[in-house]
């Protein structure tokens, strides 16, 4: 078993501290995508969407990053207007 840590960005930093024991690079990639699902489902229906960044990292480097973008478009929404909103969170 690997000890790999899951560091998630989204608007705020979160550093894992105390890490995964999983069984490989597999595993830990769909833990990622686990996570990132979850933030994806506690969206607010505000509207607007959001993003989620989660690192995976073992003690010595960073492995994988995953990036997810969630736009959420309604009927006279601007997609562009939208996706600038998004970058500028994200800077």
């Amino acid at each position: 078993m690997v000890r790999y840590y899951f560091d998630i960005h989204d608007g705020i930093d979160l550093r894992d501290e105390a890490g995964t024991e999983l069984s490989d690079i597999e595993a830990a990639r769909a833990h990622a995508i686990s996570c990132a699902a979850r933030y994806v489902s506690d969206l607010d229906g505000d509207g607007r969407g959001g993003f989620i960044v989660v690192t995976i990292r073992d003690a010595d480097s960073t492995l994988l990053t995953l990036r997810l973008v969630c736009h959420i478009e309604t009927s006279g929404s601007s997609a562009v207007e939208t996706i600038h909103a998004l970058r500028r969170q994200t800077q």
